[in-house]
């Protein structure tokens, strides 16, 4: 197995939007629903995404534009212009004598027009889209989202064993207790982080790739990166990352978590004469820390970083190492060895006539923070894996990453 891992050498740079590697999922509950609402996936009342929307019980029609949303259909079908309709979708009522606006029937009329996408009315022709949806109806939902056929990949009486073995659920769900839009939205984080039927890419992949979600949006929630399979050109440090929260052109995830001993290659070069900036790298358990919403500061969640900030410098701890001098416009090789068992590494610099130079000695993973309560802080110094990388410095500081290549070294 070892042997097949070494022959994967992963080739990464930029210009290429590919599959989401796993990160966990986030234990919250509300934390999913605000993931959801930055993404404008969730839109909630008059009020927002608050306390007590999140508390109340989704209705069949509120999940059916959550449905569509996610299949990348919610502008279609608001425009459509179907007169066939199910037979309560004007007259149907909630508990408060309310009926369906006209947006609201046109969506049912979108989906009586395509039943095939699978969600479907009842048999005496109704929708009834005020009734409350439950576990059971949700999960058949999104498997329905992740491109499986009811009636020929699952049905109504094993849409939770399908949950298991499709990768939207851990553990066998149940109908027990009450359905929120809270539960929902773990739900829905969940499988936006699974694999769409028969593919490699998530069902975030696919929303981002067809526009129905804003690429910006999803990456901002911590939910998406950019990864990057082909060596396409050149990595920029393109935001402003000295304080403000994850920059939006600046973070690719890696196609795997690597993990044991790895070797890490790439080209780094300093596009202005004085540059501070870095390449670094993060751990997969701190992916979803690294938000502008959370009380944290990204530049502080790199294990491992290699800067051109005077000279060569390398994290090492609470402290730099001091590396060779570097000039504007030439490209250098970087070579890091790193151990995710020890949590330690070495660093190598070269160039073309230039022999490599070793940045310090032996490095440790950082420990440093510049705030205190940063829930980050206790796995920097630990990172067991690596599953992203990051470009960053202000763009007055601007230096450029190309040619990544990691390679799992692991005895």
């Amino acid at each position: 197995m070892k042997i097949l891992k070494k022959l994967a050498v992963i080739i990464i740079a930029v210009a290429m939007i590919s599959s989401f590697a796993a990160v966990p999922v986030f234990a919250e509950q509300t934390e999913a629903a605000l993931i959801l609402e930055e993404m404008e996936v969730l839109k909630g009342t008059g009020s927002g995404v608050n306390s007590a929307y999140r508390a109340s019980e989704p209705t069949r029609y509120q999940v059916a534009w959550l449905f569509l949303r996610l299949l990348g259909r919610e502008a279609v079908a608001k425009e459509s212009t179907q007169t066939q309709n199910f037979g309560d979708s004007a007259t149907a009522q909630d508990s408060k004598g309310n009926k369906l606006n006209d947006e609201n029937k046109k969506m049912l009329a979108y989906l009586y027009a395509n039943q095939n996408l699978g969600f479907r009315g009842y048999t005496d022709n109704t929708f009834r889209p005020f009734v409350s949806v439950n576990a059971q109806m949700y999960y058949k939902v999104m498997l329905v989202a992740l491109g499986y056929v009811e009636g020929t990949d699952f049905t109504w009486d094993n849409v939770f064993d399908k949950a298991v073995t499709s990768g939207l659920a851990a553990t066998k769900p149940s109908n027990a207790g009450t359905f929120t839009i809270d539960k929902l939205a773990e739900i829905t984080v969940s499988a936006l982080r699974a694999k769409i039927k028969g593919g490699t890419k998530t069902l975030i992949d696919k929303l981002v790739e067809e526009e129905a979600v804003a690429a910006d949006k999803a990456q901002e929630s911590g939910i998406y990166r950019k990864q990057y399979t082909q060596a396409l050109g050149k990595v920029y440090n393109l935001a402003d990352t000295s304080g403000v929260g994850p920059p939006e052109a600046t973070s690719y995830m890696l196609p795997q978590k690597y993990t044991g001993q790895v070797t890490i290659k790439f080209d780094m070069t300093a596009a202005v004469a004085s540059p501070d900036a870095s390449v670094s790298f993060i751990d997969s358990d701190v992916v979803p820390l690294y938000r502008r919403s959370d009380n944290s500061h990204y530049y502080s969640h790199h294990s491992i970083m290699v800067a051109m900030a005077g000279t060569f410098r390398a994290i090492d701890g609470l402290n730099w190492a001091t590396g060779p001098a570097f000039t504007q416009g030439t490209t250098y090789h970087v070579r890091i060895e790193a151990n995710m068992v020890d949590h330690t590494y070495k660093a190598y610099v070269s160039a073309e006539g230039m022999a490599e130079v070793q940045i310090g000695e032996t490095l440790a993973f950082r420990t440093r923070s510049q705030v205190p309560e940063d829930p980050a802080n206790e796995i920097v110094p630990v990172a067991d894996d690596i599953a992203m990388v990051v470009v960053a410095g202000a763009q007055n500081n601007q230096i450029y990453m190309e040619k990544l290549v990691i390679t799992d070294n692991t005895p």
